[in-house]
């Protein structure tokens, strides 16, 4: 018996505000302390939702004021500071998760007018999840491929070095070839 859809939230879909892109913005803005700014998401120049950010970094919090389905919303979330591993590395920040308070994260989405971490969307998927295998081998995907390749070849600088081929230049020929294997097996 075949399984009933159920219309997963896509993830990618949704609204997100990301830790780092906030620390970097508040960086560039050279406030260490405290930083206030606008977050805005637009479609071809067209805004279609804002968030007031103010990030208080020095009381690890930071607080988002919005206005969804004609309520004015006020979240507040805590920050956890972690010392990096690497030498000279400095800190860096997470949200503690909202809803389930356990563990930290670095994005929040949009979800039933709060933000809140990915494992709180209720059948929330990705959208290659969302995928058969089918179309994810299907030559719509293939070409896809292809522009990917066309954009790396490109981005290479060097074809020959001593009289051998590059390490990127083997690699790029290698999927050229599997590439065109493929688009074979489908015609037949």
């Amino acid at each position: 018996m075949p399984k009933l859809p159920t219309f997963p939230t896509i993830i990618e879909d949704l609204l997100q505000i990301d830790i780092y892109k906030l620390r970097k913005w508040s960086k560039q803005a050279e406030c260490t302390k405290h930083w206030c700014g606008v977050v805005t998401w637009s479609n071809n120049n067209n805004v279609f939702a804002k968030v007031y950010a103010e990030c208080l970094w020095s009381e690890q919090r930071i607080i988002l004021r919005y206005t969804c389905d004609g309520k004015d919303v006020e979240d507040t979330f805590i920050l956890e500071t972690i010392e990096s591993n690497l030498k000279g590395g400095g800190t860096y920040y997470q949200f503690i998760k909202p809803v389930k308070c356990v563990g930290m994260c670095s994005k929040l989405y949009l979800y039933n007018g709060h933000f809140v971490e990915r494992e709180a969307i209720h059948c929330g998927m990705y959208q290659a999840q969302t995928e058969s295998k089918q179309w994810r081998k299907s030559e719509w995907k293939m070409l896809l491929r292809y522009d990917r390749m066309e954009q790396d070849d490109m981005k290479t600088k060097y074809v020959m070095y001593n009289g051998k081929e590059t390490r990127k230049t083997r690699a790029i020929r290698k999927r050229e070839e599997k590439l065109y294997l493929d688009l074979q097996c489908n015609e037949i």
